[in-house]
Order: C-alpha cells, then structure tokens, then sequence
C-alpha cells in the first residue's frame, strides 16, 4: 500500500510524483481538464474503507478534499467535460 502517486508528463516527457494523505489500495482515479481526482479505496489492510476524494488542481499544484456518500473501493469512474463521477463499487 502507498501515497505515492506518479505523474508522467508526455510533453515533457518526465516523471512527476505527489503524496496523498494516506497510503490507499483499491482507489479509483479520474481526470478533468485541470484536476486529477483519487477516491475512495481501503486505507489500512483491515480492509478499513474511505469516503474521501483528494483533489489535486494540476495547474496550482494545490489539494483539496470532498467525499463520496459513503466509503467504498473498486469503483467505476467517468469523466466527461469538466465532471469527474464515481459509481457503484464495494461498500467497506
């Protein structure tokens, strides 16, 4: 399990990385035009769940934090325009 995210920038061509607040599995990630978005997932290996959503603003290179309705991992994700959506996935 890890907090560790990387960002490959293909314009660049390099690797960037970025911490989450806690180490996570199971998480599911989506992108809008400016924000990459990591929800959800087990935050300890008792199977423990989260509700959070961190938000990275790509651009500010600032976090920010909303929840899911409850927490879960293993969800499906979706973006269309500037609107991530997280569905379904297992209750934890």
């Amino acid at each position: 399990m890890s907090n560790r995210v990387e960002i490959y920038d293909a314009t660049t061509n390099s690797l960037s990385y970025v911490t989450l607040s806690s180490p996570r599995m199971y998480m599911a990630v989506a992108q809008t035009s400016q924000h990459l978005l990591f929800a959800g997932g087990i935050v300890t290996w008792g199977n423990v769940g989260t509700d959070r959503v961190e938000v990275l603003d790509v651009a500010t290179n600032t976090w920010s934090v909303e929840y899911l309705s409850r927490p879960r991992m293993n969800l499906a994700t979706a973006s269309y325009g500037g609107t991530a959506m997280f569905a379904g996935g297992a209750k934890c």
